[in-house]
């Protein structure tokens, strides 16, 4: 009996053993997996220690402040606004101009002039077709100086799908005053928010209105309503607007558990007199997709405050923090309270009331523009982290962040573009680009190329980082002007002809070497969907007799684009690292490995 209980302990022993074995190489396997893909929170850009010009041109009309410089969701082409309301797409490795769309004024006499940005709605997945991706501009419409007409505005939406040949997507009517900023596309891609400030007739009051517009119908007129506080006595003209996108929740009272897309604004007193606001407006949480219910909308005033602003806040990645700059030369900050109380902090530090603050992806920095330097300040605390004295012009444009949080790029309004670390202000290069820099600065969608256009028309892309393919970490929270996407339906043609708009002629162009093309790694986001609709061509009104103005855009022949000086890049100081960040991540995977390829084979032999 021995021998057979035995052999049972031992049968049992052996299967004790291997079963632990196993245990352990699967322990180990775990381990070798989250030790081999946490090196990927290594930054997946390798940032340059000298920048290279991809290309320099010359190649459109000027630029004023509030001009923008975008690229298009697949990173093909970078869209640029001018001070004439001229909207130019072009190459994003060659700067070749693919196409210009120059709108035509009002009427005969009026002209047409613009310091608005760029806003792009994309669907990352390709999911919802019934909202293809287009972009939004404001232009706005100057009447004769002998005329008794007033300055009005509009909305040009244009297709960015089939960026070849730029179609006219819908052209709003006439909305009155001038649009403040750049209009703001919703994350489902139905709505078009703006704020524009009209002057009352009578008393002569500028006041603040806010409109929203659809995209389903061709840029018609949802909701409008002027500023709720104009009725006290107060002259309240609406400052740009900013938005977060599907936020945690509605940060004011009765905003709980609201997750729709919350826009904020200030105010300003043209003629200096009257209290100030901060207001903001989000669509109701009962709100359904495709009502016409606009009768539970309404602007949502929250604080009065003691200075006034004429330039868009930043609002943090999940709704929850704002920061504006206020004439006042302070930054006011909402870091921890709802945003109908007493700001958090308020830091005076002569700030530039003209340049919107730019928050870093990660929400732990905030940019500031003062006189003659850039400041770095702690977002929660409103504390200085650092600052850039070493800049010999004002900073005019809004600075832009790597997407791995280590770079800010910003430029000089006499033409130096800076790059600096984020977390400490050092400056790693600087380069000289031939023009004056008034308009906002932009990466390339993969974050390698920045992008640069001066005052009087020359666009530079400049070569910043290599993309190394893998990814790069993100916050938890969305980035406050990336729409989210949906699941898929069926596809509906999204480019809309305009039979009265002339087929353009690419211009031809100088072709500079381009660079090869990276292609863009986009996340996948979740936006709602909703049916497909069906628009009717954008065609212009005829007539005289009470009919609303010819919007219909023109398509003008461009002149060949002239390459201009190549810039050249100066390090501020010497860059040392004893491994760029892939090397590093390299040979930690490689180690790992090694280490589990080794116990591995010890434990099964």
């Amino acid at each position: 009996m021995c021998p057979h209980y035995s052999a049972g302990a031992t049968l049992h022993s052996g299967r004790s053993a291997h079963a632990m074995r196993s245990a352990f190489l699967s322990l180990l396997l775990f381990f070798a997996t989250i030790l081999t893909t946490s090196t990927t929170v290594d930054g997946a850009l390798i940032h340059k220690d000298v920048p290279e010009v991809i290309f320099s041109t010359s190649s459109f009309s000027s630029t004023v402040q509030g001009n923008s410089i975008q690229p298009s969701p697949d990173g093909s082409l970078i869209f640029v606004t001018s001070a004439d309301g001229a909207l130019t797409a072009l190459d994003s490795q060659s700067g070749q101009v693919r196409f210009t769309i120059q709108p035509r004024p009002r009427e005969d006499g009026w002209s047409t002039e613009c310091n608005s940005g760029i806003s792009i709605y994309h669907d990352k997945e390709n999911a919802s077709r019934s909202v293809s991706d287009y972009l939004v501009y404001a232009v706005i419409d100057i009447p004769p100086s002998n005329s008794q007409e007033k300055v009005s505005s509009r909305i040009f939406a244009v297709d960015v799908e089939d960026t070849n040949d730029g179609v006219l997507r819908w052209v709003t009517k006439p909305i009155p005053g001038r649009i403040a900023g750049t209009p703001a596309i919703d994350s489902s891609g139905l709505f078009v928010y703006a704020v524009h400030n009209d002057i009352m007739d009578g008393s002569g009051d500028t006041v603040g209105h806010f409109s929203i517009v659809t995209d389903a119908d061709d840029g018609e007129l949802l909701f409008t309503a002027q500023s709720p506080t104009y009725e006290d006595g107060n002259d309240d003209a609406f400052s740009p607007l900013g938005i977060a996108h599907n936020p945690m929740q509605g940060n004011y009272d009765g905003g709980d558990g609201n997750t729709n897309d919350l826009l904020v604004w200030g105010t300003f007193s043209p003629q200096g007199s009257g209290s100030r606001h901060t207001f903001a407006f989000q669509l109701p949480s009962n709100f359904r997709e495709g009502s016409r219910n606009t009768r539970i909308f309404g602007i949502i005033p929250l604080q009065e405050v003691n200075w006034s602003t004429s330039t868009a806040p930043a609002l943090s990645n999940d709704g929850e923090r704002l920061y504006f700059v206020s004439s006042s030369r302070s930054v006011h900050g909402w870091a921890s309270t709802s945003f109908d109380s007493d700001p958090t902090w308020e830091t005076k530090i002569n700030v530039l009331g003209s340049v919107s603050p730019v928050l870093s992806e990660d929400g732990t920095t905030l940019f500031v523009a003062t006189n003659s330097a850039i400041q770095a300040l702690d977002s929660l605390t409103g504390s200085m982290k650092w600052r850039d004295r070493g800049i010999g012009s004002q900073v005019l444009s809004r600075p832009a962040v790597s997407r791995d949080r280590k770079r800010v790029f910003f430029a000089e309004s006499l033409g130096m573009v800076y790059s600096s670390d984020v977390a400490s202000g050092r400056q790693y290069w600087t380069l000289k680009v031939d023009g004056d820099v008034v308009a906002d600065l932009a990466l390339s969608m993969d974050g390698t190329t920045l992008y640069v256009v001066t005052s009087d028309g020359g666009v530079s892309g400049i070569k910043v980082a290599e993309d190394d393919g893998r990814p790069t970490p993100r916050p938890t929270r969305r980035p406050t002007f990336v729409e989210p996407t949906s699941s898929k339906p069926t596809p509906s043609p999204s480019k809309r002809p305009n039979p009265n708009t002339p087929s353009p002629t690419p211009a031809p162009v100088a072709k500079p070497t381009p660079a090869p093309k990276t292609k863009p790694t986009l996340a996948p986001q979740i936006r709602p969907t909703r049916s497909p609709s069906t628009r009717a061509p954008v065609r212009p009104p005829s007539g005289n007799n009470g009919d609303r103005p010819t919007y219909e855009p023109t398509w003008e022949p461009t002149m060949e684009s002239q390459p201009s000086p190549v810039p050249t890049a100066t390090p501020t100081s010497p860059v040392q690292e004893a491994l760029p960040p892939s090397c590093g991540v390299l040979l930690r995977a490689r180690v790992n490995m090694g280490i589990f390829a080794a116990v591995s084979a010890f434990l099964l032999h």
